[in-house]
């Protein structure tokens, strides 16, 4: 990476859906590889990958390089994202239920508001993730890495999620609306 540092973190939006707009194989895989250039060049070339509200339903994203993306309120139901990069990504809002997002590295992500019901998230870093309001209903944390109480206690879940041992669905969590 260059000297520079990376931009400032910025205040999330609020998540809100909005319309979801489509994105083609190629438009997709273009932002991808600009993303790519923009973060391996220490932003300086390149541009951020903005796939905010985008339509990823089921899409193929294992081992993508999405840091610092912005996939707020993306449709990510039933994407593979097992592997993915998405340290610091903005995916406030978005719906990742029944995503596969095994092994990903999560650490800083906001996901305040995320839909990751029955989302398989096992042996994903979630490391300081922003769990406010998500729906963890279901989901599977096993051997997930950096989660903590304070950060379930602030999510919604229920007893079907399976959780690295030590921690609980009960105390302190919310319940799914």
């Amino acid at each position: 990476m260059g000297s520079k540092n990376p931009p400032k973190r910025r205040r999330r939006g609020n998540g809100r859906p909005g319309a979801q707009r489509t994105v083609s194989v190629d438009e997709l895989a273009g932002i991808l590889e600009r993303h790519r250039l923009w973060v391996g060049s220490g932003w300086e070339m390149g541009q951020r990958a903005d796939l905010r509200g985008a339509h990823l339903h089921k899409a193929d994203l294992a081992e993508a390089q999405l840091e610092w993306a912005d996939l707020s309120t993306a449709d990510l139901s039933e994407a593979v994202l097992s592997g993915a990069d998405l340290e610091d990504a903005n995916l406030h809002g978005a719906d990742l239920h029944n995503a596969d997002v095994t092994g990903a590295d999560l650490r800083w992500a906001d996901l305040a508001e995320t839909d990751l019901s029955a989302a398989n998230l096992q042996g994903a870093d979630l490391t300081d993730a922003d769990l406010a309001e998500a729906d963890l209903s279901g989901a599977n944390l096993t051997d997930a890495k950096g989660l903590t109480q304070e950060a379930l206690d602030g999510a919604r879940a229920d007893p079907s999620t399976q959780l690295p041992e030590g921690l609980t669905v009960g105390s302190g969590g919310k319940r799914p609306h």
